[in-house]
């Protein structure tokens, strides 16, 4: 299956780049992200990869950064929100076979790619990693619920809302009585 974007690379010869490697996503790429990140607009997408030997053979870790100007819907009144997401990461790559602790081992925190025949794709990686660091909760200026019209609502104390009348206390009473 391909990817939105897709940057193949061999772990072993990324190493032989000292200074690791900047990528940047096409614009038809870009296009691709968007529905399924749920964006608005992606004007650009920049991710920065260096990968070295890990401590166990055959492994590597690949340290990353990624940097995109982006356009998300304000969860309240849906108007554009501009953003410029900066986040960086580290991931393990590992051979197929490699023991993987399993979820239950609260000790373990890392991010883990198999490496497989074509290699591991960075561009995958990177996308990941953008939607991870996107704002959950995007908000235009004005952008608040009181500000789109909603009604204050009276709220209740913990007392007055154990003797409210509700349908659970009218059958309790209907239990009680008969």
């Amino acid at each position: 299956m391909e990817h939105e974007i897709t940057r193949w690379v061999d772990p072993e010869e990324h190493t032989r780049l000292d200074n690791g490697k900047t990528y940047e996503a096409t614009p038809e790429e870009m296009n691709a992200l968007l529905a399924r990140l749920g964006l608005l607009s992606l004007s650009r997408f920049v991710f920065f990869i260096k990968i070295v030997h890990g401590q166990a053979k055959g492994t590597y870790i690949l340290t990353g950064t990624l940097e995109a100007d982006l356009e998300q819907a304000c969860v309240a009144s849906l108007k554009p929100v501009s953003d410029h997401v900066q986040d960086s990461f580290e991931v393990i790559l590992a051979p197929e076979g490699y023991d993987i602790p399993d979820d239950e081992d609260e000790d373990w925190d890392e991010d883990i790619e198999i490496i497989t025949p074509k290699g591991v794709d960075v561009g995958e990686i990177a996308a990941q990693y953008l939607s991870m660091s996107l704002n959950p909760f995007p908000r235009a200026e004005g952008g608040a619920v009181a500000d789109l019209g909603a009604k204050n609502v009276d709220v209740m104390t913990e007392d007055e809302a154990a003797t409210a009348r509700n349908p659970f206390h009218v059958l309790k009473n209907m239990k009680e009585n008969g």
